[in-house]
């Protein structure tokens, strides 16, 4: 059975995120699957990038910190359906990815170059299990 945390905990761990991500993190959109090995970039395309800033996420709450600013725009740089996204901290290294459906939401999640993608949910969490 895996080990458990009580949510004052699991939230001070989560609130050392901004920090941790440096102030030029990103949210990049890939096409297809995340990569089966954390860490590493997907195979697929990168379609949409969005740039986080410094201290991009609320304070902890239940052991899940919230992007702030939200909704958030960007650019496709290519077309195709967004299958993943991976989060990636100010020196390039992912640091997380998400399968599409799984922490964030993207509208529309079939996108064609130059066009518009609003980002309206994405969060991260520590659930108990």
């Amino acid at each position: 059975m895996p080990g458990r945390a009580v949510v004052g905990y699991r939230n001070a761990m989560l609130d050392t995120t901004n920090t941790y991500l440096g102030n030029s993190a990103q949210l990049r959109m890939y096409s297809g699957a995340r990569n089966a090995t954390l860490g590493q970039l997907p195979a697929g395309t990168l379609l949409v990038t969005y740039s986080l800033g410094t201290s991009p996420f609320a304070a902890a709450s239940n052991g899940t910190v919230t992007l702030t600013g939200l909704p958030r725009t960007a650019t496709a740089s290519a077309s195709g359906t967004i299958g993943c996204a991976v989060l990636v901290d100010s020196s390039g290294n992912v640091v997380a990815d998400w399968n599409e459906g799984d922490g964030f939401t993207v509208v529309p999640t079939t996108v064609t170059a130059s066009q518009t993608v609003q980002l309206t949910g994405f969060s991260v969490s520590l659930p108990n299990p």
